[in-house]
């Protein structure tokens, strides 16, 4: 086990995070939400079949339980649908906070029912301090349309995030890692696709190769993002890698404060703290 190596995977991976958030938020000046899904998606599933292919990995793949198979390939890309909303629409790192606080609550309950993990003193703490940096992001509760959008859609994310992880696990030695993100993300083009069709969503053509240079580099971190959590978690303590991927929480208020201007406000930066003592206790185990 290379810790050092882990640790500096886990790192970049949080970084990377943070910086999706940014180029989300570039590619919206051309592209609709579910535009840019669709095309971000599909040039994902465009990058990564040659590789399947020359590996010669089987395209097909069966399971018995139909309904979790669904789960897998379906709860990460309403994920991202989700969060590329919320980015779009509030400020960016109030977005990344809203998804860490729903994934870790639906972590917890889904860890309580169907693994029947111990609800102890800590997870207590864990949620109450979690409901606080709730209640901070969203005073002084004026809840306008775009802030109840964005708020609402970055909750649903980490909830569909954390149900993503949990079934991640489950299949993480049944199916190839490349595989599955084939999957995910050609489940998330043809959603994107439907409904940029439906709601005629809106797609300008630039008038610079840019933009077209963002989302293929976008392309090739959705699959660099995975193959470096696979390698950090291997080398790496799975508690403390946690929250060493929490790291794109200060990585992304750092890039919206220098590069977007947006800065927060007493409340958020409270609401932030709060936040930030909650992941970490719920990766780390107090001794008591």
């Amino acid at each position: 086990m290379n810790k050092r190596l882990g640790f500096i995977c886990l790192l970049i991976d949080g970084f990377i995070l943070s910086i999706f958030g940014l180029l989300t938020r570039y590619l919206s000046q051309f592209l609709g939400n579910f535009a840019q899904i669709f095309i971000r998606m599909l040039i994902v599933c465009i990058l990564i079949l040659p590789y399947i292919l020359f590996k010669k990995i089987p395209l097909f793949y069966k399971d018995r339980n139909i309904t979790r198979f669904i789960l897998l390939i379906t709860s990460f890309p309403i994920y991202i649908i989700l969060f590329t909303i919320s980015v779009n629409t509030i400020k960016i790192a109030n977005a990344f906070f809203f998804i860490f606080i729903s994934s870790t609550i639906i972590s917890f309950i889904i860890g309580k029912c169907f693994f029947k993990e111990h609800f102890d003193f800590q997870r207590k703490l864990v949620l109450f301090l979690l409901f606080i940096g709730l209640i901070l992001f969203a005073y002084p509760f004026e809840f306008n349309e775009k802030l109840a959008i964005g708020m609402t859609t970055g909750l649903l994310s980490g909830i569909f995030w954390g149900i993503s992880n949990v079934t991640r696990k489950l299949y993480s030695n049944k199916i190839d890692n490349y595989l599955l993100i084939f999957y995910q993300f050609l489940v998330g083009s043809v959603i994107g696709l439907i409904i940029t069709l439906i709601i005629s969503d809106k797609m300008i053509v630039p008038h610079s190769l840019l933009p077209m240079l963002v989302i293929i580099l976008y392309g090739f971190g959705n699959i660099v993002f995975p193959t470096l959590l696979n390698i950090g978690f291997k080398n790496f303590n799975l508690n403390l890698g946690s929250i060493v991927l929490a790291s794109q929480l200060i990585f992304i208020t750092i890039l919206g404060i220098v590069i977007l201007k947006e800065i927060p406000t007493l409340t958020e930066i409270l609401a932030s703290f709060f936040v930030g003592i909650a992941i970490v206790l719920s990766n780390f185990k107090v001794k008591s």
